[in-house]
């Protein structure tokens, strides 16, 4: 419990990702899938505020973690009460959800945004004026206006 409270005194974000490699937070997922009793739920506790903070970790690891809550849902679920471990394992799990949804979402809309970005600079190349752009050869209508101002002998003589 002292490094939770730790954690959110001095804020994960600020310390977390140098003091905690990737390593070790899945080193804590593994952890609960084998301790037991009230360690556990220190370590799902622990793991809850490390995933709020945003720290690194492996996708693999969470599946562990959701094995172990539909193996502990099949046992509790007949007398319809559940442990605080499962609580608190359902809690930890519904966040990292919801941190991968909103990641996806985050990505998607990066994607959408580069997309619509190359599609305009497409746009704006294709439909943009020779003469703008400085080019030498220019388009017909130059090459009309060029033949229309023919000199004449007099320009010649002077």
């Amino acid at each position: 419990h002292c490094f939770v409270e730790l954690v959110e005194k001095f804020g994960m974000k600020r310390y977390g990702r140098s003091v905690l490699s990737k390593q070790v937070v899945n080193l804590i997922f593994k952890s609960i899938a084998v301790l037991t009793g009230r360690l556990r739920l220190s370590f799902v506790q622990l793991l809850t505020t490390l995933i709020r903070h945003d720290v690194d970790y492996d996708l693999e690891a969470c599946n562990l973690l959701k094995d172990l809550l539909n193996r502990l849902y099949t046992e509790q679920h007949p007398s319809r009460s559940f442990s605080p471990f499962f609580q608190a394992l359902l809690e930890l799990l519904l966040i990292i959800e919801k941190k991968q949804e909103t990641s996806m979402v985050s990505t998607n809309v990066a994607k959408a945004l580069d997309e619509k970005n190359l599609e305009e600079a497409e746009n704006d190349t294709a439909t943009s004026d020779p003469r703008e752009s400085g080019s030498v050869l220019g388009d017909d209508e130059d090459f009309e206006r060029q033949d229309d101002e023919t000199l004449d002998d007099e320009d010649f003589e002077r």
